[in-house]
């Protein structure tokens, strides 16, 4: 019995749910070199949110992206999320930052959680000035920030020293209605 596509997407949805990312590669690969069956764009999705969970991949995330883009599967708004998670959970903060640039020329638009993905990466090595002005960014476009938005902001000025900031933004989150 041959496998088909959706043999292969079942198989690939249940590694990616368990965070098994070695292991949807192989079966890519397999599925690819033994079977003739390109990886549909929603293995793809797949593949990229294992390889972006918990011991991000950046490298192997980019070339899947890449990979995507040859096989005629432009990355959707979901898939550069979840790429700009993996950025943001290895402190990549240039590489979410050029993720988020690429989507905007491309012609997606970003969401709040694009945003926050692309905030947290900046967060996290304290580099607020940035983080301000992409959380600006969302604003200009209409998105309006959520508790975890304005905690992101507040953390990236609390860890560059600038707690007079810090507090302005927790009063201004305040008056806006939401709730620490």
């Amino acid at each position: 019995i041959t496998p088909t596509e959706t043999t292969y997407r079942s198989i690939i949805r249940i590694c990616c749910n368990n965070n098994r990312s070695q292991i949807i590669l192989k079966l890519m690969r397999e599925m690819r070199s033994q079977y003739r069956i390109l990886p549909s764009l929603e293995i793809y999705g797949f593949a990229i949110k294992a390889c972006a969970m918990n011991s991000p991949n950046v490298k192997l995330v980019l070339h899947l992206l890449n990979e995507m883009e040859i096989n005629g599967y432009p990355p959707s708004q979901e898939i550069y999320n979840q790429a700009m998670l993996g950025c943001s959970k290895s402190g990549n903060f240039k590489l979410a930052f050029r993720l988020l640039e690429k989507m905007k020329s491309k012609g997606l638009i970003p969401n709040r959680l694009t945003y926050s993905r692309a905030m947290s990466a900046f967060a996290a090595t304290g580099n607020h000035q940035i983080v301000l002005k992409i959380f600006k960014e969302m604003q200009s476009r209409g998105i309006t920030p959520r508790c975890e938005t304005y905690n992101i902001v507040i953390a990236a000025c609390a860890r560059d020293g600038e707690y007079d900031l810090a507090f302005e933004i927790l009063e201004t989150m305040t008056e806006k209605g939401v709730m620490p």
